[in-house]
């Protein structure tokens, strides 16, 4: 009670969130229990102040994240376009590979592109870029192939720079290593620290207008949401969201997230039968995000003697 007390105290100065006392007392918590202490524990959380649940900073500007994409690093542009138009994680880049990213095109243009997050993971999902992401994807991945790399579907997105101007200089374009998240992450930091989008702050203050990399995420929510995208009544899928809604699981689930959600697609597969087994299939349907009331992903893979899979899309009439 008197470590509760004295981090709302705390709290009281400014020092801390209302937050970060839950946090403290989540892991004090947990040492109890598993120490088989009976602590009253409901009497306790009932005096910290709850913490907001939403960051107080914003998304960056149209004009801020062009003046971000100017830093003198080839790898800067693909990495933001691929990040504000897909809303990935920054951790995403630690197992993102050239395989996982696959162009889409209608009537010969490429209208985006389907990229697959955390591939081979057990939170594995797949989002989609923009067309101009896809370019400077491909335009870096080709800048390198020309350079003397080796590229294929393993090679990494994201990797480290080379020294062009001596044979033996600082990293080696035939021998690449993977620029991982922490890599990302600096990166990032020195393209906002760069131009002056990022000082230092002001006394009293602990947080910057935007993040360095999670405000890129923010900003691909607040856009979509911007532009209406949002459960539309002419989806194929609206009835049977509409049903699973009044479910006791979803209802559990929502007081889980704390916000009401619902099903994003459809997938069917045999019931009672074993995953990847000789005759097992997959049947899913999901929305394109971009414009979820017209285009719609289907994906079907069965497997017999030869694995077969095809993705296509199905456009509204």
């Amino acid at each position: 009670m008197k470590f509760v007390y004295f981090q709302r105290e705390r709290v009281d100065k400014k020092e801390i969130s209302g937050a970060t006392i839950i946090n403290y007392t989540k892991s004090i918590k947990l040492f109890c229990k598993m120490a088989d202490l009976p602590i009253p524990w409901k009497k306790i959380t009932r005096g910290p102040p709850r913490g907001k649940k939403y960051a107080d900073d914003r998304i960056p500007t149209l004009a801020e994240l062009k003046k971000l994409i100017e830093y003198p690093d080839r790898r800067i542009k693909a990495i933001v376009n691929t990040m504000v138009s897909s809303g990935i994680r920054v951790g995403a880049w630690d197992y993102l590979r050239w395989s996982h990213i696959r162009p889409i095109e209608k009537n010969e243009q490429v209208i985006a592109a389907k990229i697959i997050i955390y591939a081979g993971e057990d939170d594995e999902y797949f989002s989609f870029i923009s067309p101009s992401a896809w370019e400077e994807l491909s335009s870096w991945m080709k800048y390198r192939e020309t350079s003397g790399e080796s590229i294929n579907n393993d090679s990494y997105v994201m990797r480290d720079l080379w020294d062009t101007r001596v044979a033996q200089g600082r990293g080696l374009v035939t021998v690449p290593k993977k620029l991982t998240s922490l890599g990302v992450k600096r990166l990032m930091e020195r393209a906002i620290w760069a131009p002056g989008l990022r000082t230092k702050l002001e006394p009293g203050k602990k947080r910057h207008p935007f993040q360095a990399n999670h405000s890129l995420r923010k900003s691909f929510k607040t856009r979509c949401e911007i532009a209406g995208i949002q459960p539309s009544k002419n989806n194929p899928l609206h009835v049977f969201a509409q049903e699973n809604n009044k479910s006791k699981k979803l209802k559990e689930l929502n007081q889980i997230f704390g916000k009401n959600v619902s099903p994003f697609g459809l997938r069917l597969f045999p019931s009672n039968q074993i995953i990847d087994s000789r005759d097992w299939f997959e049947y899913s349907i999901q929305p394109f995000i971009y414009v979820p009331e017209s285009l719609y992903q289907i994906r079907i893979v069965y497997r017999n003697k030869n694995f077969k899979q095809s993705d296509f899309f199905l456009e509204r009439n």
